[in-house]
């Protein structure tokens, strides 16, 4: 008995988490608050007939069930307090968020451990620096039921992002930048998981390219064409010195006057890819222009075939100035700029797809005529096969919206707890709607 009494006088408490939302998730499917054990001795100790508190005039608010277990020799045990009407094995009384005491104590009325805590940060753990040491601290890294070596502790917490746009209902595309502090690192997701620091090493995507001399440095223009304004014949050519830093590119001629804003156009066309509903892609171009002007992308099939109405691609409208810039987007394609369409028969549906073109109209202002000149154009897709990481960084804090998504940022920087996160919703719809 003397045996079992010193081995249960050794345990400690060696983490908590009273504000626990969205972090952890408890047996009664709710994020309850929670506290860790630790047994530091060389045999197991049963925690059946103690009791926890949060009352130091009421030590046996909560008794224990034989359900909860033992506490391994060198190991952990966590007990999760409230919701109790569902899971019995949890206690009937939760952690407070303001602060406060938590004890532990047997049948006889004697204190085994206990610990005073401060006021909680949400999604933060507060635990022992060392395992059973004296060292308290905050930590991100919650570590329920295993060591607290693995954790990075700190005091100060980023405030969280800042977003231009919140939650809200938009039509074709939309522009979205969040703050980035210096030395901060943005990370987030679009699957509404909760972001998570970025990784030590960079992991190559592996990027497959579509289209074909995007350079303009081979003989093969196949895949870039354009139609000036004065023809309606489809080039395939690539120009010498027009390119940047004088090599060969494209050179589009948009006339003044024109009868609409798709007269003068660049295809980048993919003639032995066809594109689907939800596939990641990146595209990129550079560009400059005689004039300052807009150009605005659209989807279409082979070059020439608008999909539905001219469904807008990319970031919709860009702004071309007379100096070298770079056009840089990386999305999900949604149904109607897949081009996707259903059809019946006797075996079920079938789904077909049509992108192939991202178009670019150059005679948005139909008034001026200009030259547009082009160079370095990529437009990639993903292996089938390939697992994307759905916790990724920005660089730019730049996101553009071209489908439904469900938007959630957390800052990041070494010696500081990570932000809270925060979740924007930019739900796509029709006109009709918004």
């Amino acid at each position: 008995m003397l045996a079992s009494t010193l081995a249960t006088a050794a345990l400690v408490i060696n983490e908590l988490m009273a504000a626990n939302a969205g972090s952890v998730m408890s047996p009664a499917i709710n994020f309850d608050s929670w506290i860790e054990l630790y047994n530091p001795g060389n045999e197991a100790v049963s925690l059946n007939g103690l009791y926890l508190s949060d009352d130091p005039a009421n030590l046996k608010l909560w008794r224990i069930p034989a359900g909860v277990g033992s506490v391994p020799a060198k190991g952990y045990k966590v007990i999760w307090l409230g919701s109790n009407e569902i899971k019995k094995t949890q206690a009937s009384f939760k952690l407070d968020c303001d602060g406060g005491t938590i004890i532990l104590s047997d049948a006889n009325g004697q204190i085994i451990t206990s610990q005073t805590y401060p006021e909680a940060m949400s999604r933060t753990s507060w635990a022992r620096l060392t395992d059973g040491g004296d060292e308290w601290g905050w930590t991100a890294d919650a570590t329920p039921g295993a060591t607290n070596a693995t954790a990075t502790f700190a005091t100060q917490r980023l405030d969280a992002p800042v977003v231009s746009t919140g939650s809200r209902l938009f039509t074709n595309t939309l522009n979205v930048s969040v703050d980035i502090p210096e030395g901060c690192t943005l990370m987030y997701t679009t699957d509404g998981s909760l972001p998570a620091a970025p990784k030590a090493e960079t992991v190559e995507i592996p990027w497959i390219e579509q289209v074909k001399n995007g350079n303009c440095e081979g003989t093969d223009a196949s895949n870039i064409i354009y139609k000036n304004g004065e023809s309606s014949s489809f080039v395939k050519k690539f120009t010498d010195g027009v390119g940047v830093n004088g090599s060969r590119g494209i050179q589009v001629h948009a006339v003044a006057n024109a009868t609409k804003p798709s007269q003068t156009q660049l295809y980048v066309y993919t003639p032995n890819y066809t594109w689907k509903t939800s596939e990641h892609f990146r595209f990129s171009m550079k560009v400059r222009a005689d004039k300052e002007a807009y150009i605005t992308a659209i989807a279409q099939k082979k070059y020439g075939e608008n999909i539905g109405n001219g469904v807008r691609m990319l970031a919709d409208t860009y702004k071309v100035t007379t100096e070298w810039q770079e056009i840089v987007f990386e999305g999900t394609l949604s149904a109607e700029q897949a081009g996707e369409e259903q059809s019946w028969g006797w075996w079920g549906p079938n789904i077909s797809y049509s992108l192939k073109t991202i178009a670019f109209n150059l005679n948005e202002d139909k008034t001026l005529e200009n030259n547009y000149y082009f160079d370095d154009i990529s437009w990639q897709s993903l292996p089938a096969n390939y697992v994307e990481d759905t916790n990724k960084e920005s660089k730019d804090g730049v996101f553009n919206i071209s489908s439904t998504t469900n938007l959630t940022l957390r800052l990041f920087k070494d010696g500081y707890l990570p932000s809270v996160p925060v979740t924007r919703s930019y739900i796509k719809t029709s006109n009709n709607y918004t």
